[in-house]
């Protein structure tokens, strides 16, 4: 339902929504691009493509094909050309930046000691240390190798 709100209001207003859903900033810019390409807010020629390819509808354009020539552009060329686009249509266009914490650590996860489900270096460092006390306090002949 709010998608059918959604997709009403942006056709009324006529703004076209570019999903961005990849954690690297290059895989971020392909997806800009992809989208002004698809939308017609961008020429083929400004991503170094053949000029040809602007006569034609944006609709009729392969983004399979193009991909891998608009990959091989840096980032700088790339915004080069996907920043100026956006300038021409003040308000038209809206980048929906996906939710990117499962690949950035929370700050609770710092405090805590643990980044990415791993625990840190010093909790590893203060567990260890906590389990060699426990068998000195307990007096029982363990495995060395599981003090480690």
């Amino acid at each position: 339902m709010l998608e059918a709100v959604t997709d009403r209001l942006l056709l009324r207003q006529q703004r076209v929504v570019i999903q961005v859903s990849e954690p690297q900033a290059k895989g971020q810019f392909l997806e800009m691009a992809r989208g002004l390409l698809e939308s017609g807010l961008l020429k083929p020629s400004a991503l170094e493509l053949n000029p040809a390819l602007d006569a034609l509808d944006p609709a009729a354009l392969e983004w399979a094909k193009l991909r891998r020539s608009v990959n091989r552009l840096s980032i700088r060329d790339l915004t080069a050309a996907i920043v100026p686009a956006l300038h021409d249509q003040p308000g038209r266009v809206l980048i929906a930046v996906d939710d990117f914490t499962a690949v950035t650590p929370h700050p609770g996860g710092i405090l805590a000691g643990r980044v990415r489900g791993r625990p840190s270096h010093r909790l590893r460092q203060r567990q260890a240390a906590q389990r060699r006390q426990a068998v000195v306090e307990n007096g029982r002949d363990r495995n060395p190798a599981a003090l480690r």
